[in-house]
């Protein structure tokens, strides 16, 4: 894939710059900690696969260290 996608001439450009950002009519997101937490909160599927991926990379990486450390047996 890698080899196809570097054989094909493209032009990237960018999307969104400073300049049509602040022509933009969205309505600028101000987000600190305790606002992101609240959000976050509020919405149960994202709490829910936030949990499930971190345990699932804790179940990962208790198997990389038992491969890990059955290599260097």
């Amino acid at each position: 894939l890698l080899d196809q996608l570097a054989a094909k001439p493209a032009t990237l450009s960018a999307a969104l710059g400073e300049a049509e950002a602040r022509r933009s009519h969205q309505q600028r997101l101000v987000l600190d900690e305790k606002t992101y937490r609240w959000q976050h909160n509020e919405d149960a599927m994202a709490v829910e696969k936030l949990s499930d991926g971190i345990r699932k990379f804790a179940v990962d990486a208790q198997k990389l260290d038992a491969w890990i450390a059955a290599k260097l047996a």
